[in-house]
């Protein structure tokens, strides 16, 4: 059955990957992201594979509070069948040294954008009686991040969030999951300049393969996703050695 999906943060990374798998699986897509060059070419690009479907887009800056109002207002009665949640950036270096204008930006995309978006989502899906929303956070979200305090806060923000919302929605026929990856080879870790921090030294993921788990968990109704074993594990550890020690070790990792 063809599926209605919407994608934040379409034109690269993790969503491009979900937008090719939703287009394997003959679905219907509604791209956002801030480039509409990109967004342009990738619907065609799409249409080319599935013409049958229909491929739209929004253009739209999700990191500024007006934009994620008019997102929301244009998809005030359309038929939502699966929201991905993934525009987002994050920032690396000390706190003290950081653009306090691209600190706001991130906390409004990261956090007020994603809950306005999931807002709207749930209101056409509880009326709809299904549905299933996947929103993106980090391993980053289980600890504090010395050198990356702002983005992980902003990620444990959307954790929460998320497995709270699961919770409230229960019986409704909504789904709600949280996507925690670590470090994945996308365009991310050159934006935040965390792939000069020794967190990007080790193995990487690949999108490909992150969207594959999290499609196939989220599916099946997984609250909390955590794709790969060694993020699995690193999550584990967080919870079990002292909030000192995961502190010393975090800004080891995330330090420039």
């Amino acid at each position: 059955m063809n599926k209605n999906i919407v994608i934040t943060g379409a034109t690269s990374g993790i969503s491009k990957e979900f937008a090719k798998l939703f287009v394997s699986k003959g679905d219907s897509l509604l791209l956002i992201s801030r480039d509409e060059e990109k967004l342009h070419n990738l619907c065609l690009q799409f249409e080319g594979k599935k013409s049958a479907q229909h491929y739209r887009y929004i253009q739209a800056d999700l990191s500024k509070p007006d934009e994620a109002k008019r997102v929301c207002s244009e998809l005030n009665g359309e038929k939502i069948d699966i929201l991905i949640n993934n525009a987002g950036f994050g920032m690396t270096g000390a706190f003290a040294d950081a653009d306090i204008s691209q600190i706001e930006k991130m906390m409004v995309l990261n956090m007020f954008s994603l809950t306005l978006l999931t807002k709207a989502a749930v209101k056409q899906m509880v009326k709809q009686k299904h549905g299933f929303i996947l929103n993106v956070a980090s391993v980053a979200s289980f600890m504090p991040n010395p050198f990356g305090n702002v983005y992980a806060a902003t990620k444990a923000y959307v954790r929460s969030f998320s497995e709270a919302l699961s919770e409230e929605l229960k019986g409704t026929g909504v789904f709600v999951s949280v996507l925690c990856p670590g470090p994945t080879k996308t365009n991310f870790g050159e934006r935040s300049n965390m792939n000069q921090t020794k967190v990007f030294s080790g193995k990487v993921m690949l999108p490909e393969t992150v969207v594959k788990i999290a499609y196939r968990e989220m599916m099946s109704h997984r609250i909390e996703i955590i794709p790969g074993m060694q993020n699995r594990l690193t999550v584990r550890l967080s919870k079990v050695f002292p909030k000192s020690f995961v502190l010393k070790v975090t800004a080891r990792q995330l330090k420039l």
